[in-house]
């Protein structure tokens, strides 16, 4: 890894559904693949990871790596790549089309289950029949990141959901909102809750503001590009789904923004970074509750315990 690295312009880690886009792969040894994700994830850029357990494998002992960005920064990201992994791996760039990507989700993405949360693309849902007490998300795979698709989201929902499942979960905070999937989530699980979507990216907030009204919470939710350090109230629940070394620069505004007894959810972590992680969140005077793990990724939930409490 090259540490000297450019890193890669932020408007590059949406995956896009805008007429035309490159879809980058990047397949290589399966050994490196922890080396690869932690990369492309402190450089906040987006990727579905693929391997012989998902559908479309690679070959045996690889690992494939798909990013979408738009075609005049495939360049620059792929230039990027090499600098940081080497000639090694084998990296193509595929021309793509809208229709063709959207044709493409509806073969591989279809409900996912998580806990009591059933994440619906459009394509399903006259067909789909609720599970007694299910909490249905109507949600398309594309544009922004957190589908359920990748292994720290769905942790991110599994944190959600116990915690969901243990009383109202009231003022909620999404750092990095991406397409809104968390912030939403708490919200259709909580009918009384109001919440704050944040995100840098402009594209990350019109995909929010779509998908909360699609699942009738619009009017509870609001979408803004406000800096963390701005927002002056506290939240009761913190939902924070971004990258080690982006949570551990947030660390101090994370925790100034939480309410006396309120639950941070932090996401987007490898399973070797989050010891170092939830180590800088308990010195700031939080509990770590618990960890969830998939793969080699790590979601972690830590509650407020001021000194003298």
């Amino acid at each position: 890894m090259n540490a000297d690295a450019a890193p890669v312009a932020a408007g590059t880690l949406c995956y896009l559904a805008a007429m035309r886009y490159d879809e980058i792969r990047i397949e290589l040894a399966a050994e490196r693949a922890g080396e690869i994700a932690d990369w492309l994830t402190g450089q906040d850029l987006s990727f579905q990871q693929a391997d012989e357990t998902t559908l479309d494998p690679p070959p045996f002992g690889q690992v494939r790596f798909h990013l979408f960005v738009p075609p005049g920064d495939s360049q620059a990201v792929v230039q990027a790549l090499r600098e940081a992994i080497g000639q090694e791996p084998a990296i193509s760039v595929h021309s793509r089309h809208e229709d063709e990507w959207h044709d493409a989700w509806k073969r591989h993405f279809h409900t996912r289950r998580i806990g009591r949360l059933a994440l619906v693309p459009s394509w399903e849902v006259d067909a789909h029949r609720p599970e007694p007490g299910e909490v249905t998300l109507q949600l398309d795979p594309g544009r922004a990141f957190g589908t359920g698709g990748h292994a720290s989201t769905r942790l991110c929902l599994r944190l959600l959901d116990d915690l969901a499942g243990q009383g109202p979960l009231g003022r909620v905070l999404d750092v990095g909102c991406g397409c809104g999937v968390l912030a939403i989530a708490a919200l259709l699980y909580d009918p009384n809750a109001r919440g704050l979507a944040l995100d840098i990216d402009p594209e990350a907030l019109e995909v929010t503001r779509d998908n909360a009204a699609r699942n009738g919470v619009a009017d509870r939710l609001a979408i803004e590009a406000t800096a963390l350090d701005a927002v002056g109230e506290r939240f009761a629940v913190v939902l924070a789904n971004l990258s080690a070394q982006t949570l551990q620069e947030l660390a101090r505004p994370l925790r100034a923004r939480l309410a006396p007894g309120g639950r941070l959810v932090l996401g987007g972590l490898l399973s070797t970074e989050a010891a170092e992680v939830a180590a800088q969140f308990v010195a700031l005077d939080l509990v770590l509750v618990a960890e969830e793990k998939e793969e080699e990724w790590s979601a972690l939930l830590l509650a407020d315990a001021p000194r003298g409490r």
